[in-house]
């Protein structure tokens, strides 16, 4: 750890590259001209993103990373993201006189890749949840009555109260870390993500094929009749469709006779169907 920057904990890292963006850019308003700002900005986007780029990497790979060291990570990307970028930002517009599309860009890129790598944390820690913490696959809740539900009282399992108590930790190292305003927003998206791990689980609901095959109900009666009538509807339609294309070579008068024949047959059936949805 490196120092702490307000209420954030900077590492060694963060703070080498504050120092050497703030002489940057410093150095730059002071020969900077209108034809040099794309130069500049290019510049300046290369550095903070490139930055957040690897903070972002070792989030997702670094299996090994304590959430000391994570919520470090965390730390250096919201300083970045939230306040060093747009102070330079800031500081080269007002050298300018004016506002500058591709700064204003830059700094809603920043704040997007920092909720990428708090998400990315977040995901991973809701999975070593699942998977360590909880023991989500070797639960068992159909198992013979434990001794703590004599009273008829229900009671968590020793797994959730571990999961508590565990986020209970988290939030206290996230606000000592980074600061009180971020325990809300990243344990939220634990505790969601946590949710669809759980579900996507789910051992109570796991069925087997054969299960489900057996449990499928048997054809009805009345559903036999349904399909008859489908039948009979989808014959009527076929027959109806290829007199129609006999129809194209007849005259208009035999046309018309053959479609009123036509009407009058379907008039016929239509008790008959009527006749069998009532059986």
């Amino acid at each position: 750890m490196g120092a702490v920057h307000g209420s954030l904990q900077l590492t060694d890292s963060a703070i080498f590259v504050n120092t050497a963006l703030q002489k940057f850019v410093s150095d730059a308003c002071r020969v900077l001209t209108l034809e040099l700002v794309p130069t500049l900005c290019t510049a300046l986007a290369g550095l903070v993103e490139w930055y957040l780029g690897q903070l972002l990497q070792a989030t997702i790979e670094g299996v090994a990373l304590k959430d000391s060291q994570a919520l470090a990570v965390l730390a250096d990307a919201i300083f970045i993201s939230e306040d060093l970028t747009p102070r330079l930002v800031q500081q080269i517009e007002e050298r300018m006189g004016r506002s500058i599309r591709d700064l204003d860009r830059l700094c809603k890129r920043s704040e997007s890749k920092y909720t990428s790598l708090r998400d990315a944390y977040c995901l991973r820690r809701a999975k070593e949840m699942v998977s360590d913490t909880l023991a989500w696959t070797n639960l068992d809740y159909g198992g013979p009555e434990r001794p703590d539900m004599a009273d008829k009282v229900g009671k968590p399992t020793p797994q959730i109260m571990q999961t508590v108590t565990c986020l209970h930790d988290l939030a206290r190292q996230i606000s000592k870390s980074i600061n009180s305003q971020c325990v809300g927003p990243i344990l939220s998206r634990i505790v969601m993500e946590l949710a669809v791990g759980l579900t996507r689980g789910k051992p109570w609901m796991v069925e087997t094929r054969a299960d489900s095959d057996e449990d499928a109900p048997e054809p009805t009666k009345e559903a036999d009749d349904d399909d008859d009538d489908d039948e009979d509807e989808e014959e009527e339609e076929e027959e109806e469709q290829e007199e129609e294309e006999e129809d194209d070579d007849e005259d208009p008068r035999a046309r018309r006779r053959r479609e009123r024949e036509r009407e009058r047959e379907r008039e016929k059936r239509k008790p008959e169907r009527e006749n069998r949805r009532a059986d």
